[in-house]
């Protein structure tokens, strides 16, 4: 049994799962969770300063304390940043010269190294942005972050990549080396540059006789090797958006309550801090926040209770969606979800319902599900906490889809988790085909052949449950006598 050598560990992002590769990247760990060999041919490192952090923009506090930690290559070039005090505003950002980010899929890697959590983005400066909050490590970890931009053109001084430490996030300082953006869907080899773009092209597979330890034996993979089989390029999942994580922008631009202005009755703000505290004035006491939501969107909500004495508090998004959270439990870290209505305003409140208020809230964060608009949903689907969420839905109309991503007449495998059953059952759909009709919790797979390009989950029998993790992958046997 192979044994895997000494490899760097790189941590999954937005849309990848965890990758447990050696550092040359002949083998790949793709969604399914399978070591595949990989031919990954010419790429190019688009970060003209992979490892000198002094050319990167610095924005609030953030400032390089030191360049001689040992990198993961054991040079002393890593860099050490601080700064950071999970306010937001303490950014480390790297701008590609000329660079336009419109209709591209686009992966983002670092290696970072220290304690908590931290964030790292990439935005296109106007209108979209990818992140994900990573916790790191005492030993240096390559983060990875993957996304599928929009037909916004973008230009130079607008699209970058970023590590900062947004709200709520934990980390004070960190170690960073080793960065990298390219036009693929997943990470490959590192690739160091020092003042310019680099592209590597190659057309054969690595040694892994110096990375793998087959009991003594030295193996040379071939490209073609002769009446062996063939060693093909890992399947990549064709459903966007599969496991429901991704978020839009920071909507809060200081991530406080600061923004916010008081519409009425007994709350006040001072600094970053919203109070709420009940004088016997309007039942309805409110800040709000104008034109930050699109409407009839989904929007995870982060907020910070600092003190706690009695009540809720209400979010009404877009005059129409209300959320009541039970903030009992004092001060501490709360999470929400809410669907905006009609209009493009945030208010915070009291909860009416509730006789008595009197707590504060800080550190506020509004975060669109979904921003790229992966999913359709249908009446009685949303995508909340990781998951699609089904509401007593039934028929045919009732189904949360995506568009255009299939071939007709192919042979697909399909994975996907059901949890929180409590009625109903579900299939999934490839136009005119159909899955099995499942009503219990649990992971399944199954192997179709559609007949056109469209797919979809539709609940029946007024299904109440949640999906998770969905993987639609080609088909196909490769025979590999290696």
């Amino acid at each position: 049994m192979p044994r895997l050598g000494m490899g760097m560990p790189i941590a999954g992002g937005a849309t990848e799962a965890a990758v447990l590769a050696v550092e040359d990247f002949v083998f790949l760990n793709d969604v399914s969770g399978e070591l595949t060999p990989v031919d990954t041919s010419s790429r190019t490192n688009l970060i003209t300063y992979s490892e000198d952090f002094s050319q990167w923009t610095r924005t609030g506090n953030t400032a390089i304390s030191a360049t001689n930690i040992t990198s993961p290559t054991g040079t002393t070039n890593a860099t050490t940043i601080t700064g950071l005090n999970g306010g937001g505003g303490n950014d480390l950002r790297f701008f590609p010269s000329s660079f336009s980010s419109a209709n591209k899929n686009l992966t983002f890697s670092v290696h970072l190294k220290g304690s908590g959590t931290l964030r790292i983005q990439m935005s296109n400066g106007i209108d979209q942005g990818i992140q994900e909050v990573i916790t790191l490590t005492s030993d240096w970890k390559r983060h990875q972050l993957f996304g599928g931009f929009n037909s916004t053109n973008t230009s130079s001084g607008e699209f970058h990549c970023n590590i900062d430490d947004s709200s709520s996030v934990t980390a004070t300082t960190y170690d960073v080396w080793g960065a990298q953006l390219e036009e693929d869907s997943r990470v490959s080899n590192y690739i160091p540059t020092s003042g310019s773009a680099v592209s590597v092209a190659t057309t054969e597979l690595g040694d892994l006789s110096n990375v793998w330890d087959f009991d003594g034996t030295d193996i040379m993979l071939e490209v073609d090797p002769e009446n062996e089989g063939a060693f093909e390029e890992a399947t990549q999942n064709l459903v966007l958006n599969h496991d429901y994580e991704e978020l839009g922008s920071e909507l809060v631009s200081s991530g406080t309550f600061s923004v916010f202005s008081v519409d009425s009755g007994d709350v006040t703000i001072s600094g970053d801090t919203a109070s709420y505290v009940d004088g016997g004035g309007n039942p309805n006491s409110r800040v709000s926040l104008a034109s930050v939501l699109t409407a009839n969107k989904m929007y995870k909500v982060i907020f910070d209770v600092t003190r706690y004495a009695s009540g809720r508090v209400q979010f009404i998004f877009g005059g129409g969606g209300a959320v009541s959270v039970d903030i009992s439990a004092g001060v501490g870290t709360y999470t929400a979800h809410v669907l905006a209505g009609s209009s493009t305003e945030v208010s915070v409140k009291r909860d009416g319902g509730f006789s008595g208020f009197d707590f504060d809230l800080t550190n506020i964060s509004i975060k669109q599900v979904d921003p790229n608009n992966r999913w359709s949903l249908g009446t009685g689907w949303s995508i909340s906490d990781g998951k699609a969420v089904a509401v007593a839905t039934n028929s045919a109309g009732f189904s949360i889809t995506q568009n255009n991503i299939l071939t007709s007449n192919t042979q697909y495998e399909i994975t996907y988790t059901l949890s929180d059953i409590t009625a109903g059952s579900v299939r999934f759909r490839a136009n005119l085909v159909s899955g099995t009709q499942r009503g219990s919790n649990g992971t399944y797979t199954e192997i179709i052949t559609t007949a056109g390009d469209d797919f979809a989950f539709q609940g029946l029998d007024s299904f109440v449950g949640k999906i998770d993790n969905v993987t639609v992958k080609e088909y196909a046997i490769t025979p590999l006598n290696v």
